[in-house]
């Protein structure tokens, strides 16, 4: 049973790294080359003939004609980035040109003028282009982040070692870079080593014991992700060392995982009897209980969408094929497919058949009595 498992778990964590090394990042880059196309697509449709457009923010441009080609006749430019007196530009001919790499815009000018006033001084440019880069700000900012801008998660592994490299990797900025890139690494190594832990924890269940592997599962996994989580915040903290930060969470639930199979193979049980009993009553109540709840309430809201069968139909024909028996083991009674009490809180056991329920101590309710010879001869 190991070596499939191991292949599986094997390639879940190899496609967990592809996701998190390249399609990740490729995808948050695809969304600020939408982002800003839209931007451009907006700037755009807000340049019209014989309009002044201040969709470019501290940049009004008026435009005389739009030919089929999107290029402009008649231009008037006033450029007011960073001044107090604006700088007026008057050309015959222009267009723009929007650089998806570098996420900005370029409005080229032909044949024109170039009047700029500094106080009492006064000067005019002729030229026969001239050009204004604009790198795109709001309304390309979005939730807060400068779309024209790349970041942590947008970035390769190669742009985020250049990073680091450029602040310092032993910089407060250049660890930041440099645990997203680790962060990237470990992760499918984490994938995998809870992949191979669920193997143990699925061999848990058996007739007559609780199902534990799945809420042990979820807790291993939530304990992984606090762990993870809180190991990372330390290094870009600078509190522990980078590469103990990013890789320790791996190891300590390598060796986890390592003893749990050990364990197992020795025919010992997963915890020691004294965890046992502690542990069992915390994953009732955070685990087995809300799943019993949830798939009680989901039962329910199935049969009402269902409609058209009352309850007592339902009681007078109920449906056997594939279903267990439920056992209260605190009333050491068990309930059949149909009886009321068939999801209660306190059915935490499960049989084949009622004969099963029988040799173990269990006796039917007084409405499932009445049933369980018709269960025996279904079955």
């Amino acid at each position: 049973m190991l070596p499939p498992v191991i292949i599986v778990s094997t390639f879940i964590a190899a496609l967990t790294g592809y996701f998190s090394v390249r399609l990740i990042p490729a995808g948050e880059i695809a969304m600020h080359q939408l982002m800003f196309q839209l931007a451009k697509e907006k700037i755009d449709s807000g340049i019209k003939e014989k309009k002044f457009t201040e969709a470019l923010g501290d940049l009004v441009v008026y435009v005389d004609d739009i030919d089929e080609q999107e290029h402009w006749n008649g231009v008037y430019v006033s450029d007011m980035r960073g001044r107090e007196q604006p700088i007026i530009i008057m050309a015959k001919k222009g267009r723009m040109k929007a650089n998806i790499k570098t996420m900005s815009v370029t409005i080229i000018l032909d044949n024109g003028t170039l009047h700029n006033t500094d106080g009492l001084d006064s000067q005019i440019v002729r030229f026969k282009r001239y050009q204004l880069h604009i790198p795109l700000k709001p309304p390309t900012r979005i939730d807060g982040d400068d779309v024209t801008q790349l970041s942590r998660g947008s970035m390769s592994q190669e742009q985020l070692l250049a990073a680091a490299q450029e602040y310092g990797v032993d910089s407060h900025a250049g660890i930041t870079y440099l645990t997203e890139y680790h962060h990237r690494l470990a992760l499918p190594v984490g994938c995998l080593i809870l992949s191979l832990l669920g193997l143990p924890l699925g061999l848990q269940a058996g007739p007559g014991r609780k199902a534990v592997g799945i809420p042990l599962g979820l807790g291993f996994f939530v304990l992984y992700y606090i762990v993870f989580t809180l190991f990372r915040v330390m290094a870009e903290d600078m509190a522990l060392p980078l590469l103990a930060g990013m890789w320790l969470p791996n190891i300590i639930f390598a060796v986890i995982t390592g003893i749990i199979f050990w364990r197992v193979e020795q025919e010992r049980p997963i915890f020691s009897e004294h965890l046992t009993r502690w542990l069992e009553p915390v994953i009732d109540v955070l685990f087995l209980t809300p799943l019993k709840r949830l798939s009680h309430l989901f039962s329910t809201l199935l049969s009402k969408r269902q409609g058209g069968n009352s309850k007592e139909k339902k009681k007078e024909e109920p449906t056997w094929e594939g279903m267990l028996v439920h056992a209260d083991t605190k009333e050491r009674i068990f309930h059949l497919p149909g009886c009321e009490e068939y999801h209660g809180e306190n059915c935490t056991l499960q049989f084949n058949s009622t004969l099963v329920a029988y040799e173990a101590g269990f006796t039917p309710c007084p409405y499932c009595e009445t049933q369980a010879e018709k269960y025996d001869s279904n079955k």
